[in-house]
């Protein structure tokens, strides 16, 4: 079986995670908006918390279930959460997609305005 997912972060081609979502069995989607959300610096990572009038680019993938674990166990381990949510693609929406994201909203930290990591 398997899931579909939206990474914003650390997870997005180019960044230090990517190394998990390179695999064969791993489809690439598209990027992708996520509305209703905004995006907060933490540190040296992003954290996303619903927020009105805001959204956050990212990229949409198809993953195997052990592929969804390995990805849930490093999220849920530093504070994330999964959400189902609806994405939009240049060419199709995506429902039932899962995003991790932050347990509390970070108002302390620096917003992201234009919500890309």
């Amino acid at each position: 079986m398997t899931k579909l997912i939206f990474v914003y972060g650390t997870l997005k081609k180019g960044h230090y995670n990517h190394y998990i979502l390179e695999h064969d069995n791993v489809k690439f989607l598209g990027d992708a908006t996520l509305n209703g959300y905004a995006m907060w610096k933490i540190f040296s990572y992003p954290a996303i918390y619903p927020e009105s009038n805001y959204n956050v680019k990212g990229e949409v993938y198809e993953v195997p279930e052990d592929i969804f674990d390995e990805i849930n166990e490093l999220e849920t381990m530093y504070n994330y959460h999964p959400e189902t949510v609806s994405v939009t693609t240049n060419s199709q929406t995506h429902d039932d997609v899962i995003v991790f994201v932050w347990n509390r909203k970070p108002n302390e930290f620096e917003i992201i305005k234009d919500g890309n990591f």
